[in-house]
């Protein structure tokens, strides 16, 4: 049956359509760029974590509504339909929508979320478009309009997990102003309530402006440090949210976690384990010693991984330069560092064979000036 124009679909509801530049990785030169080069499942697992009350609270509490979250009910919160249908039958979809009631009072607030993983310079037109949409669809609906028929205020908010800082505009009225516009319209009001608001998760995180018992916490810490986060939101996890009424939400958080593994390159078998501690918690004292014991064993493979790959790559190269430092230090003793630094620019070129020739010719000769002769004109041996 055809769906009226306006009407929402279901929050959850698949989106084929939907471009997955959102999740495109982008190249950043910092210790988390092996987490961005490969697809994650960003939006949906973001979704799955915030399908919870829980995780919704934590949201409008650090986040959504921080500083003045107290003047919302957060018991009457709920999340809305996310899909509407614009007049010209496109499509506007933001990833969460929740609506929550002020308190000692009718009115309510709906806060557009975005999960954002890659930089967007159009995110305030985006964010304003998906306004627009709300608006639209609880006009469409009247049981969802305030007491008066006016439509709840509507505020946009951007989850940012990217690894650049955010840059872009966080207000409309940026994207287009222009210089023919007077002072006046362009100070004038209105186009604020367009603006939208960032929380650059890893930053957040970095700046401990985000509580570590918290949803948000968490996530900030897995997406800025997921080795080193790992024990600790275990151990949290374990403190905190162990009981079966929880069971649906670690369920979830297993799933994020077990992409932000798997990006990270962590082997399945370890996936599993980790999986299995989101989902089954043991005691705190416990899980974080199975986690340090668990995490000196993922150094010592690397260890024994490097050491391997070393004697495979990279044997020959590391016994020549540790000949090359040798011989240096030997001529330095028994012809001065003037020696030294001229016979440096010679063996630089040498091969195994002939850096042997002139370790022998250090012992033999007389003099500096010998020595370096001696290397200058000795059999050209390719390294």
């Amino acid at each position: 049956m055809d769906r009226p124009r306006n009407e929402p679909r279901p929050p959850d509801a698949p989106d084929a359509s939907r471009l997955p530049d959102d999740d495109a990785p982008e190249d950043a030169p910092d210790a988390h760029a092996v987490f961005e080069r490969q697809p994650r499942r960003h939006d949906q697992t973001y979704k799955d974590i915030f399908a919870h009350d829980m995780a919704i609270r934590s949201l409008i509490r650090d986040f959504l509504a921080a500083g003045w979250h107290r003047h919302l009910d957060l018991d009457t919160a709920e999340r809305l339909p996310t899909e509407t249908i614009a007049p010209d039958l496109s499509r506007r979809l933001p990833d969460l929508a929740v609506r929550v009631r002020l308190k000692d009072s009718d009115a309510s607030v709906v806060f557009l979320v975005e999960f954002q993983a890659s930089h967007d310079p159009d995110m305030a037109l985006r964010t304003s478009e998906y306004a627009l949409g709300m608006v639209a669809a609880l006009r469409a609906n009247r049981s969802m309009l305030n007491p008066d028929r006016s439509v709840p205020a509507i505020l946009a908010r951007v989850l940012y997990t990217g690894p650049r800082r955010w840059t872009a505009a966080t207000s409309l009225a940026t994207l287009i102003r222009t210089p023919e516009l007077p002072a006046a319209a362009r100070a004038g009001p209105g186009l604020g309530a367009l603006d939208h608001i960032v929380l650059d998760l890893r930053s957040a995180s970095e700046q401990d402006l985000l509580s570590e018992d918290s949803v948000l916490g968490w996530l900030g810490a897995m997406e800025r440090e997921p080795w080193d986060a790992l024990g600790r939101v275990l151990a949290s996890l374990a403190k905190q949210w162990a009981g079966d009424e929880w069971l649906s939400f670690r369920e979830a958080f297993a799933d994020w976690t077990d992409e932000r593994m798997r990006a990270g390159g962590m082997p399945e078998e370890e996936r599993r384990d980790v999986r299995q501690q989101i989902i089954q918690p043991k005691e705190e004292e416990e899980m974080s010693q199975t986690y340090a014991e668990w995490k000196e064993e993922q150094r010592r493979q690397a260890r024994e991984q490097g050491l391997e790959q070393g004697l495979e790559q990279g044997l020959e190269q590391g016994l020549a330069r540790g000949r090359e430092e040798l011989l240096l230090r030997l001529t330095a003793r028994k012809f001065g560092a003037e020696t030294a630094k001229s016979l440096q620019g010679l063996v630089g070129t040498m091969g195994p064979e002939q850096l042997v020739q002139v370790g022998d010719a250090v012992v033999d000769c007389d003099t500096g000036d010998e020595l370096l002769a001696q290397a200058a004109n000795g059999p050209s041996v390719a390294r």
